[in-house]
């Protein structure tokens, strides 16, 4: 899985002079066994449908959307694991890899674009002729982070944003605003997280960050970028994919659907891993573990996997000494146990020893030399009684001698 390949399907992600290389033959197998399991579990779900709704006079299938469409839903994600944290700090905002095959090429999918204040002049650069009526249609809201701070307050009416549009584009300038106003609905789960543009205009990226640009918190000053531009950036976002980093070695990448074939998608995960190895994975290639892909419910399918499972040498911490290995210790005078061959320290103070040691030292068993010691064997519970009883016996034999003998010491 780690040998070169020069295969002339890759994405615009530019591959890295290292011999380390994502192999796509390799790939393209592990995305068709993939699609192949999403589209069986699918077809069983259907299956079972029709089951259940024998009574109904309408098919399920005529009903629902179709085939094609229920994979289009179906997301294909790359988990890509390193062999050290590839960040020191969580980082909230996303970075965006352009793929050759966009996630978000549907015809009615709907957009909400969230822009600085105020959204007028983001509604009429976006009503321009020269904005392409194609992706206008499919842009269904816009919206100022005033109005947005003001109108979604509650919970009810942020789950209902969530649920009103596919796909959430943000300009930069106010996306490190938005985890605090939208909360865990947009950014818990990652799925309807804002996707940052930069619809700025020259103008106000020339003044910076002073108070030129930034009047109050949340308020942006008014420069806007031409409608090309702006038409560009959202293009752009459309056939990206989004990569958020944490402070772990792993994360995971929405590269592809199960709609498309496998072409497509290995093309895709070929420009995702290439821009990440170059751009954000320190080390490059040295620091890469493992890839996965795998979608929502099935077995994750490795596509790349290192000879070593560390960067460097000094990342390997010598062996010690486990928990249970047992130290040496020295004895001049040791006395070995008959069975188990433990040797005994009568110096030694622990309790373990202090209490095998009086058990030895205090039995002399019939049949040993005066002054051993030995350990009692393990008797069965019908060696015990036998044992007892012979006990008994010799017991009220001894007494019954004595009696006898005190009797004729009497009579003398």
């Amino acid at each position: 899985m780690t040998s070169p390949t020069t295969d002339g399907a890759a994405g615009p992600g530019r591959r890295s002079d290292s011999p380390y290389q994502l192999d796509l033959t390799q790939t393209r197998k592990a995305c068709k066994v993939l699609q192949q399991n999403i589209t069986n579990a699918i077809r069983q779900r259907d299956s079972r449908a029709e089951k259940r709704d024998l009574l109904t006079t309408d098919h399920p299938s005529s009903s629902s959307a179709s085939h094609a469409d229920r994979l289009n839903d179906v997301p294909i994600w790359m988990v890509f694991t390193g062999k050290r944290h590839i960040l020191d700090r969580t980082r909230l905002k996303p970075h965006k890899i352009e793929i050759p095959h966009g996630l978000y090429d549907a015809s009615d999918s709907s957009i909400c674009l969230i822009t600085s204040d105020p959204q007028r002049l983001y509604k009429d650069a976006i009503a321009d002729p020269a904005f392409p009526s194609a992706l206008r249609g499919r842009i269904t809201r816009i919206i100022g982070l005033q109005k947005l701070k003001a109108r979604y307050k509650s919970f009810e009416s942020k789950r209902q944003l969530a649920s009103e549009h596919d796909l959430f584009l943000a300009d930069s300038r106010v996306w490190t605003y938005l985890p605090k106003i939208l909360g865990k609905v947009f950014f818990h789960g990652g799925t309807k997280r804002p996707i940052p543009v930069n619809i700025e205009g020259a103008q106000a990226q020339k003044l910076g960050t002073g108070e030129g640009r930034r009047s109050t918190k949340g308020t942006v000053g008014n420069g806007v970028a031409k409608p090309s531009v702006i038409a560009k950036e959202v293009e752009k976002a459309l056939h990206s994919a989004v990569v958020h980093l944490s402070t772990s070695n792993t994360t995971a990448v929405k590269v592809a659907l199960a709609g498309m074939d496998a072409v497509q998608s290995s093309a895709n995960i070929d420009a995702v891993v290439n821009s990440m190895i170059s751009k954000l994975i320190p080390q490059g290639w040295r620091n890469v573990r493992a890839i996965h892909i795998k979608g929502p419910n099935t077995p994750a399918l490795p596509v790349w996997l290192a000879d070593r499972l560390w960067a460097e040498e000094q990342d390997v911490l010598p062996e010690k000494a486990g928990p249970r290995q047992k130290r040496k210790r020295q004895n001049s005078n040791p006395s070995t146990v008959a069975e188990g061959k433990r040797e005994h320290n009568p110096g030694n103070t622990s309790r373990k020893y202090r209490k095998e040691a009086t058990t030895r030292e205090s039995l002399n068993y019939p049949g040993s030399e005066e002054g051993t010691s030995q350990m009692r064997p393990k008797l069965t519970g019908k060696e015990e009684q036998e044992n007892g009883d012979n006990e008994r016996k010799r017991r009220a034999k001894k007494l019954k001698a004595e009696v006898i003998q005190a009797a004729n010491v009497d009579s003398l």
